[in-house]
């Protein structure tokens, strides 16, 4: 919480997302924003970027979030319309769960990664 408040791109954009939700959402679904930041937070956490020829999104899956992050993982994971599928460059490497992946995009400049 405190390193989103301190970030002036990410507060702004949870400044953002709570103004509209208090506009869209009855205020008896509406949670203090101490809690609404701790879900916030999660979401910047745990969110994949999905992009393909078509179109760029953001999408949160529970279960491909559970992976800890390395710089040198030993999975990936691509995106097959809004699937989300783990894939391992090592050949016949079986299903594990304390398999890696990267948090960042491994495409992108050092400098851009380091950030």
């Amino acid at each position: 919480s405190e390193e989103i408040k301190a970030f002036h791109p990410a507060w702004s954009t949870f400044n953002f997302v709570r103004m509209e939700l208090q506009m869209r959402v009855s205020s008896e679904y509406i949670v203090d924003d101490e809690e609404l930041l701790r879900y916030f937070g999660k979401m910047c956490i745990n969110r994949f970027h999905i992009e393909n020829s078509i179109e760029c999104a953001t999408g949160l899956y529970l279960g491909m979030s559970t992976f800890d992050h390395s710089c040198s993982p030993d999975a990936f994971v691509r995106f097959r319309g809004r699937m989300a599928i783990l894939r391992s460059p090592n050949v016949g490497q079986k299903y594990s769960d304390t398999m890696t992946v990267s948090y960042t995009d491994l495409h992108a400049t050092t400098a851009k990664r380091r950030e």
